[in-house]
């Protein structure tokens, strides 16, 4: 089950609640190795991803920061107006240089699990 917030019109992205199924693909947004701080999932009924930021971790003011940052970057990836698979996009910004650098700036990094 998924319960969806559209942010804006304008984004192929909306935050949700994921129930994440074993094997169900999707990318992790991981900060310093292990600290998973958003989960992403395809949901092609809406022709969008779904994120869930990790309620767990937002109590921290660095989370805090990372999640303002990572919902700009969503806004910029997965405009509504980029006539591409956003899903497939999601895959493939994972084995971006930037994603790996994006790592050694701010210690942030998507991971996909396929």
């Amino acid at each position: 089950m998924i319960e969806v917030d559209n942010n804006s019109p304008l984004t192929g992205w909306s935050e949700g609640v994921i129930d994440l199924k074993p094997g169900q693909p999707h990318i992790n947004v991981t900060y310093a190795e292990n600290i998973v701080i958003a989960y992403i999932i395809n949901h092609p009924e809406l022709d969008e991803v779904i994120v869930q930021f990790n309620p767990d971790n937002q109590q921290d003011d660095i989370i805090r920061e990372l999640i303002k940052g990572q919902k700009r970057l969503l806004d910029c990836l997965f405009n509504r107006e980029m006539l591409i698979n956003r899903w497939e996009y999601a895959i493939y910004h994972c084995n971006t240089t930037s994603n790996a650098y994006s790592k050694i700036d701010n210690d942030v990094i998507w991971c996909d699990y396929l």
